[in-house]
């Protein structure tokens, strides 16, 4: 009984500082005024890695990006969503998180990379 009681308390210590790592801060919106100027001075590695990502998310297969920014990036939960936006030029949702922030964009797709679609 004691040791059933044990490995119950292991257990529950370990799903809960599991569960702790992977903790998301709310959702940035890049698409938002502003947002990537703060970004800059506030996490200058997240802003670089976010730029790269725009300029390589149209030089590869879209089935490919989410693979592309998780192995390159060091990101988590990438997505990069199958759904194309009818408007010129067309339009795609990305997610992903750095470290524990989720960062939400619209993007433009372009022939000379992406862009990000600015809205309030």
């Amino acid at each position: 009984m004691k040791r059933i009681l044990a490995l119950a308390c292991v257990g529950i210590f370990y799903l809960s500082s599991a569960s702790a790592l992977y903790l998301v801060t709310p959702t940035v919106n890049l698409n938002k005024p502003g947002v990537l100027e703060k970004l800059r001075d506030s996490h200058p590695a997240h802003y670089e890695k976010i730029g790269k990502i725009l300029e390589g998310l149209t030089q590869r297969p879209f089935d490919d990006v989410p693979r592309w920014i998780t192995a390159n990036f060091d990101a988590r939960d990438a997505h990069f969503s199958p759904v194309l936006m009818t408007s010129y030029p067309p339009q795609r949702e990305i997610v992903f998180v750095f470290d524990r922030t989720r960062y939400r964009a619209r993007v433009k797709l372009t022939p000379t990379g992406a862009r990000l679609t600015m809205y309030e």
